[in-house]
């Protein structure tokens, strides 16, 4: 089924169990690689012919989705993917400044300087510049910019951790919405990442929280002036 293809199910650092969680994941990795646009309908009977199962696992992960605020409920028609608008970007870097502080100052707490040293390799040896293409956005979450879930994992709240990657999602898709964005995104992030970890191998919260504050704020702002130009 093609639900259960490397590009659909190398997903989440939890177990895909269920024909639930699979056709949600490979839903979700399509909204977030925009092979749906804005305001899209979701129908479930076409959902199913498309995804080759049945309609209750693509009712189930419609609800899910729909919980987790990415679609919405259309009575009597189906579902509608919610477009970005400016208020979901000022809330979810709110929200993503708030939480990777936190993470941060939790990794300095409870990490050694070993696991901050490979955090350390593992984003040098992040590929440089943006993808051509991205047909896993979970693997572009993981791959393209480790730093936040690095420090997410070091934390050692499982909570956090959970809500960090969400809050990494909700960023990939506005990331991958364009190619300016996604070019842009990544442009000097190597070297900010680098002088994050190194500002906690000294356990200098302040500045380390200061840099990631700056290197997320970047994000931010590139995202809301593509959003200004009116793309889409």
């Amino acid at each position: 089924m093609q639900v259960t293809d490397g590009r659909h199910v190398r997903a989440s650092s939890t177990k895909v169990s269920t024909l639930t969680d699979q056709v949600y994941i490979a839903i979700r990795n399509d909204i977030l690689s925009w092979k749906y646009s804005p305001n899209a309908i979701l129908v479930e009977g076409k959902l199913a012919k498309q995804y080759k199962v049945s309609k209750t696992p693509i009712r189930e992960a419609l609800a899910l989705l729909s919980q987790e605020g990415w679609i919405e409920v259309l009575p009597h028609v189906g579902y509608r993917l919610k477009p970005i608008r400016v208020s979901d970007v000022e809330e979810i870097f709110e929200m993503r400044v708030m939480a990777e502080k936190e993470a941060i100052r939790l990794a300095a707490l409870r990490a050694d300087d070993e696991q901050f040293e490979k955090l350390l390799e593992e984003v040098l040896n992040s590929p440089i510049g943006p993808p051509n293409a991205v047909s896993d956005p979970e693997h572009f979450i993981s791959e393209r910019d480790p730093l936040h879930l690095g420090l997410a994992t070091l934390a050692g709240n499982e909570r956090l951790k959970r809500l960090i990657y969400q809050l990494l999602r909700d960023w990939t898709r506005m990331c991958l919405s364009t190619r300016e964005v996604r070019e842009k995104a990544f442009a000097g992030e190597k070297g900010n990442c680098q002088k994050i970890c190194e500002a906690l191998l000294k356990r200098d919260v302040e500045s380390a929280q200061a840099l990631l504050v700056s290197h997320i704020m970047y994000s931010k702002n590139l995202i809301l002036s593509q959003m200004t130009l009116g793309t889409r």
